[in-house]
Parts: C-alpha cells; sequence; structure tokens
C-alpha cells in the first residue's frame, strides 16, 4: 500500500505558527494581570457606568473601541468581565481610563523602557505587526529577537509563571497541538479580485484619500510598521501593488471602490451555507479573520475548526481556483514542525 509523505512547514513558518500562538494565548493573560489590577473585576460595572460618557466617545468620536467591544463593556444580560476582552480592547481602556504614565503606542518601545505601559506598547506593536504580515513567514533574525522582547513584556507583566509558559512554547511540538490556523492562500484568492478593481480604481485618488480621512480605514490600515519599523503608507503618485495589501485593506477597497453587490447578509455576520456569491465569500474571510484575531487563549474547538476550515477552504476554491484549494488539502495534513528534531536540540 502506497503511504503519504507529509511535508513539513519551513523553519519560517514555524516561527510564525509559534509567535502567533505567543500573541494569542499568553499575553493576552499577561495584559490582563494588569488590567485586574487597574480594573478590579469587583468594581467594572460602576466604573463604566461612571466612564459611560467618554467610552461612547472612544467609540463614535475617536474610533479607538468599535460597537462590538462597546457591548462587552454594557452587556444586555450579566456583567462585564475581562475575560471577555481582547488584548486591543484592554489597552484602549488601560491607555484611556487609567492615570498609567504615557507611552507612545504607535512605535515599538526602545530595548531599554520597561515601564508597563511600554510593555503595552511592545505587545500591541508585535500583534500588528503579525495582523498585517502579507504572508505566514517570519524570518529567524527577526523572530528570536522579537521573542525575547515578548516575552520579556509578558513576564514583567503577568509574572514568573507567564516566562516559563513562553520557554515551553519555544520547545513545544507544534503537531497535535490546537493551532490558531491562518491559511497563507486565502490572500492570494482575494487578490485576484482587488489587483483588478484596483487598477480600474487608480485614477480614483481623491476617492481612497477620502476613505483614508473619513475613517472606512483603521489607523492600522493606513499606516502600519514593517519588521524594520520603518513606515509603510499607502502612496497614491503610481498604480499601487496589491501585494502591499493585506486582507482586511483589500476588502475595504473592494467593499467601497467597486460595483460588486454587497454580501447577502452584510459583511459584519458569517454568510449562510447557501450565499456563495464574491462578496459573501470577502464577508466569510473576514468574519474567520477577526474571529481568529480575537481568540485569547491560542485555542480552537476541534468541532469549530473542522467546519470553519471547510468554509474557508470552499471560499478559496471559489476566489482562487482548484489549486488554491488543493493547497489547504496539502496544508491540512502538513506537519507543523519544520523537523522532527525537537526544536530546543535543533542544529
Amino acid at each position: 500500500m502506497a503511504t503519504v509523505k507529509k511535508s513539513h512547514v519551513t523553519e519560517e513558518e514555524e516561527n510564525y505558527l509559534r509567535m502567533n500562538l505567543l500573541l494569542t494565548s499568553i499575553s493576552p493573560r499577561a495584559v490582563r494581570v494588569l488590567f485586574d489590577k487597574e480594573f478590579h473585576p469587583s468594581c467594572l460595572v460602576e466604573t463604566f457606568k461612571k466612564e459611560r460618557v467618554k467610552l461612547y466617545d472612544l467609540k463614535n468620536r475617536n474610533h479607538v473601541i468599535n460597537a462590538a467591544q462597546l457591548n462587552l463593556l454594557f452587556p444586555k444580560r450579566g456583567y462585564p468581565h475581562s475575560k471577555n476582552f481582547d488584548v486591543t480592547l484592554m489597552i484602549a481602556l488601560l491607555r484611556n481610563l487609567t492615570d498609567l504614565p504615557a507611552a507612545e503606542y504607535e512605535k515599538l518601545p526602545k530595548s531599554t523602557d520597561i515601564t508597563q505601559t511600554a510593555d503595552l506598547a511592545r505587545i500591541k506593536h508585535y500583534r500588528n505587526h503579525l495582523a498585517h504580515m502579507e504572508g505566514v513567514q517570519i524570518m529567524s533574525t527577526f523572530f528570536n529577537t522579537a521573542w525575547e522582547d515578548i516575552c520579556g513584556a509578558v513576564g514583567r507583566l503577568g509574572g514568573q509563571n507567564m516566562t516559563q509558559e513562553c520557554e515551553t512554547l519555544r520547545k513545544r511540538c507544534l503537531d497535535q497541538s490546537t493551532i490558531p490556523w491562518h491559511i497563507r492562500s486565502t490572500y492570494q484568492g482575494i487578490r485576484k479580485i482587488s489587483t483588478g478593481v484596483l487598477r480600474r480604481e487608480a485614477a480614483r485618488c481623491k476617492s481612497i484619500k477620502k476613505l483614508v480621512n473619513t475613517g472606512i480605514f483603521t489607523k492600522e490600515e493606513r499606516q502600519f510598521s514593517d519588521k524594520t519599523n520603518h513606515s509603510i503608507t499607502i502612496e497614491f503618485t503610481d498604480v499601487p501593488n496589491s501585494k502591499n495589501f493585506d486582507v482586511m485593506l483589500m476588502i475595504a477597497l473592494i467593499r467601497n471602490l467597486s460595483n460588486l453587490p454587497p454580501p447577502t447578509s452584510g459583511y459584519e455576520k458569517l454568510p449562510l451555507n447557501t450565499d456563495t456569491s464574491i462578496t459573501d465569500d470577502l464577508a466569510r474571510i473576514k468574519y474567520y479573520r477577526n474571529k481568529l484575531k480575537h481568540v485569547n487563549d491560542g485555542k480552537i474547538e476541534s468541532a469549530f475548526f473542522t467546519n470553519a476550515w471547510e468554509d474557508i477552504s470552499g471560499v478559496i476554491g471559489r476566489l482562487g481556483g482548484s489549486s488554491l484549494e488543493e493547497e489547504c488539502t496539502d496544508l491540512r495534513s502538513k506537519r507543523l514542525d519544520q523537523s522532527p528534531v525537537p526544536w530546543n536540540i535543533r542544529g
């Protein structure tokens, strides 16, 4: 009987998986330790009521938090709890409602700055960097530096036990673990659509700038940092290249600058299985990407994973063709460690 040989991820892909786990399973809990010190869980209801006007301003005027996050602060049933808050929301509240020293949250702090707010800025920086990466590969030189930086912040915020968790994660065999999957081929399928749209709309620079200025794009979509900490800003002096755009930016452009009909249930909900138009599929990708982005413990239940995988793979096949769908099949069976040799003894 013929045997199927399973391929391994590359070293750079393994780096991505480990950093994704670090930023979704450990660092949110470290931030939550500080959050619960500043906002005692027993006083959350009273605190948010007292700051109600400011919190609504953060949503409506400053666009710092969104409607879904505001609903977590003022739930229709039950009480607010920090375990339901993701890193972005906790940092926004710590930044705007406490007396913690000010920090430059839009830049990576210097290595000598190890204050609590600097550590929050570090986690925010690397989280945004990962969210806006074009692919799923992280070079080892950057990975090693970033890992030490993040783990240092986690230890200072969350304590020695979390430092130990970081060390364990660095050595953990990733196969048979619950991994927050991120399908690299998703980008290619969307890009086939967005490139054509962008070329047709390149002459409408003023319209694009209007979208930026009116806040349709998030701050991170307007400007974000690459691994060398240089600013990457969309330029309108020439035809833009979609290879520089992440999924959310491409969907925002397709949504606002093309003549494609809107998704059946809108862009904020997961479409029904029977809704398979192009924009329904874009809404699916947006939904699952946001779902993954707000995972707080780095784990995905198998039942949800199986359904989501089939849903996303179907989208990729419809948008990008059968070859990309085959990549999904290959990725499903790929060994997640780059080699069978444990990381800590790999030479």
